[in-house]
């Protein structure tokens, strides 16, 4: 699509960014403004409040990228939504494209596995769970803090929801809908279902993709989920815990390398995992850093809360084949050609870019440093992982130099800064669950 195509078939020209914590932000733009300089030069923007930059450093442009387009089928006008690219200005006044920018992260992630290992791409298949609610109600002040979730499904099964078919599964429609869309707008769909989770819980599975089309149809997938729901006068969310005992929502990434001919170099027929020397590397590296990037990966205190025992969510530093306890499973139904390791500590908090390249880039330390996941000393497979977002952060703040090339050497610095906030501000209120147990004492 070119601007004569924009121009000719759209009233409006939807501009996105992906803020540091991975929320989509965009700006609207009459496709009559639109002119080459527009695509060239990009569109001024306040990064402060994007937390990109300080308030002394906050001009910043996004010029568009218009390879990654897709139909906004949520306006009332004819609207285009386009992935941006943020750039900053030297001394000179020359652009050039800014250190933070996710998708220009990932770029430069990429760029170093082809210079570091003989791999030219990673394929990325996302699974992406929800929880679609009738209604959630909310509010946090000193005198009133107090959430209310309202679903009218619990009532309409027997608790066993994998799978759930209708009329017990009040979604299909709604998820038929959103994939839908996502297809018409060339996000590639493997299948959706219902979840294990009562009441609503859903999952719509990607397949594969490059990286960095993967990251884009990651944030595509949730602007449209939250849509779709809303249009109905519901309210889908992506938070890793939504409910007390109730299963939580991931975010498993399913991962290989690739060569220039785009097949598989982590497939081995000789290893019995079938996992080629390369992709055990990539593994050993992946847990030798676990730690760290789970503050990337799992960013909220709220994440944590889905780490526990007896959910199918993993809470070890381990790998295995048909293994959901572990941190990396081994898929064994897959055909042997398309092996691959599952990641299954992500949720869909997580800014994708951010954390595709985190992970990636501590597979190419294990493959450059030639980690052995089961023997290195350096991998403890007694030990838990985080149990806290803090203990995450912490761990980040004292293991970053992996990420250093990319990321640049401030970045665990600004990350732990705002998240610790963060994290602040939610331990400081008390909870509904607190002045239930303790309102009597």
């Amino acid at each position: 699509m070119n601007l004569n195509d924009i121009k000719e078939n759209f009233d409006f020209f939807d501009l996105l960014i992906i803020d540091l914590f991975g929320k989509l932000r965009h700006v609207t733009l009459p496709t009559n403004y639109l002119s080459e300089e527009v695509f060239e030069r990009g569109v001024g923007f306040d990064a402060s409040n994007t937390m990109y930059s300080q308030l002394t450093d906050s001009d910043l442009v996004i010029v568009p990228d218009i390879s990654c387009t897709f139909t906004n089928p949520f306006s009332e006008y004819k609207t285009i939504s386009s992935f941006g690219n943020v750039y900053s200005f030297d001394s000179n006044g020359n652009m050039k494209l800014f250190p933070l920018d996710p998708r220009f992260i990932l770029k430069k992630t990429l760029s170093l596995l082809r210079d570091k290992t003989p791999a030219q791409n990673l394929m990325v298949l996302p699974e992406l769970e929800f929880y679609v609610f009738d209604k959630i109600n909310y509010s946090l002040n000193p005198l009133n803090s107090f959430y209310s979730i309202s679903s009218n499904e619990l009532s309409t099964s027997d608790g066993k929801a994998y799978h759930l078919i209708q009329p017990s599964d009040k979604f299909s429609n709604l998820r038929s809908e959103i994939v839908k869309i996502l297809c018409n707008n060339e996000v590639n769909v493997k299948y959706h279902h219902h979840e294990v989770g009562l009441p609503g819980q859903c999952e719509i599975e990607l397949n594969f993709e490059v990286a960095e089309k993967a990251a884009d149809n990651i944030e595509i997938t949730k602007y449209v989920t939250k849509n779709c729901a809303a249009k109905i006068g519901m309210t889908s969310t992506f938070i890793p815990k939504p409910l007390y005992g109730a299963p939580g929502s991931g975010m498993h990434l399913h991962l290989y390398l690739v060569d220039d001919n785009g097949r598989s170099i982590f497939y081995d027929p000789y290893n019995e995992l079938n996992l080629s020397k390369i992709a055990l590397n990539f593994v050993g590296g992946i847990l030798l850093h676990l730690s760290s990037l789970m503050a990337i990966t799992n960013p909220s205190t709220n994440s944590f809360k889905r780490l526990i025992p007896g959910f199918e969510a993993p809470t070890g530093k381990t790998f295995g084949k048909g293994d959901r306890s572990s941190s990396i499973r081994i898929p064994g139904y897959t055909s042997l050609e398309a092996t691959r390791i599952e990641f299954r500590t992500p949720d869909a908090i997580c800014n994708p870019y951010y954390a595709i390249s985190a992970i990636l880039l501590a597979g190419i330390d294990g493959i450059s440093k030639n980690i052995d996941p089961f023997n290195d000393k350096e991998i403890d497979k007694t030990a838990s992982i985080p149990e806290t977002f803090p203990q995450a952060l912490e761990a980040l703040s004292k293991d970053n130099e992996y990420l250093s090339n990319v990321f640049g050497k401030d970045f665990p610095e600004i990350w732990c800064k705002h998240k610790s906030k963060e994290t602040e501000s939610c331990n400081l209120f008390p909870t509904p669950a607190e002045i239930a147990t303790y309102i009597e004492y």
